[in-house]
């Protein structure tokens, strides 16, 4: 019996699908698929935080809508339909949750995606993992980019067992956990200066969660964001993509204090002190970002010397070297494992399933969060009794 269904994607270099697919061993399929996003001149769709493509393979035509989420960031709302095409079937779209946004505005072609997908069931036990190898290519009018990836996703069985297979196969080959759907690498082609931008989003709660799961739809979007602001830095490197990549760690180091009393265990430990050490990575590269900008080149700029231009080719060397060191880090395997063993600790942590925390994890978030604001007021009011000193 399944707990739940979690899919996990990783960015791949293409010369490791190969090495992957011997890896894996269980029943086997290959398929050709092309699929065409379409959405509205002002991408709706998108803004919604929807993708809408109609795909040839696998059986037939079909018209697919996928949210950006569905309560997680490892699965997503679909909703699928066989249509005749070649175009979306409007009927169909009717009745999903993006009925009320188009307005009667027109679809249109976006882009497209072209691969040849592998797939093997792997059976370990009573455990079904589909894994999935793409690639192929996105292709728009703006250009084309390169597609190879890997998903497994967790059919039956424990959410660990999906770990544990992710943790074999990146002993074999460098996995990168990717939350960017192939729907906004393909807007990133059309729209070039938001491709990868990092979203940061707040996660969607309701008063009726229990606590265990508000901590997990708070962690799963400050790890979305982590993933979206690592990808965005390995890409295009930059003074706004440091800050982003240092607010999303701390962003996932706070949601570890905040349920600290569920965070005990030596994963939670391990996996706060990888995220204190990729931050410091991130250091000296910000410290001279921040100086440059704020302090250096004002100066330059009301009152240019020959002195200061000097200065400024050495401040600029030295953000050089630090950018050198920082995509180094990046690129590591301690960077890479961080993304995995933070996705592992959210969804098959060890506070998941302790029967010594079960209390907790089901108790009403409402009253934890009313307990945590009045313990940190009272601290606050505490503090504020010197604020005259």
């Amino acid at each position: 019996m399944m707990d739940r269904e979690i899919e996990l994607k990783f960015l791949i270099a293409p010369e490791a699908a190969d090495g992957i697919l011997s890896f894996l061993q269980g029943e086997e399929a290959v398929r050709a698929l092309t699929a065409t996003y379409f959405d509205t001149a002002d991408h709706a769709l998108r803004r919604a935080g929807f993708g809408l493509r109609v795909r040839d393979g696998e059986g037939g035509r079909k018209q697919t809508l996928k949210s950006a989420s569905a309560g997680g960031i490892f699965a997503r709302g679909e909703w699928e339909t066989v249509i005749a095409g070649p175009g979306p079937d409007e009927a169909a779209l009717a009745a999903t949750p993006a009925a009320g946004l188009l307005g009667g505005q027109v679809l249109a072609p976006v882009f497209t995606t072209r691969v040849e997908r592998q797939v093997r069931m792997i059976r370990l036990g009573d455990t079904v993992i589909e894994a999935v190898v793409d690639r192929g290519e996105l292709i728009a009018a703006t250009g084309r980019a390169a597609v190879c990836e890997l998903e497994l996703e967790l059919k039956s069985g424990p959410p660990s067992a999906l770990f544990d297979l992710a943790r074999q196969l990146a002993h074999q080959v460098p996995l990168r956990l990717s939350l960017v759907s192939k729907a906004e690498r393909g807007y990133g082609l059309v729209m070039p200066a938001e491709a990868g931008a990092p979203r940061r989003t707040a996660a969607t709660l309701d008063p009726a969660m229990r606590v265990g799961a508000a901590l997990q739809a708070i962690g799963r979007e400050a790890l979305s964001h982590l993933c979206a602001a690592s990808e965005a830095l390995r890409d295009r490197p930059g003074p706004d993509q440091v800050h982003q990549l240092r607010v999303a760690i701390r962003r996932l180091r706070s949601l570890l204090k905040t349920f600290k009393a569920l965070a005990r265990d030596p994963e939670a430990r391990a996996l706060d002190s990888a995220l204190d050490a990729l931050a410091g990575e991130l250091d000296a590269a910000r410290e001279l970002d921040v100086f440059i900008a704020e302090v250096w080149r004002p100066a330059s700029d009301a009152a240019p010397s020959p002195p200061l231009a000097a200065f400024g080719r050495a401040l600029l060397a030295a953000q050089t070297r630090a950018y050198l060191h920082m995509e180094a880090a990046l690129e590591g395997p301690a960077a890479r494992a961080l993304l995995l063993e933070a996705a592992a600790w959210l969804e098959a942590g060890p506070w998941t399933s302790d029967p010594a925390l079960a209390a907790l994890r089901d108790q009403p978030a409402t009253a934890f969060a009313a307990d945590l604001l009045d313990h940190r007021l009272a601290k606050v009011l505490k503090v504020a009794q010197r604020l005259d000193d």
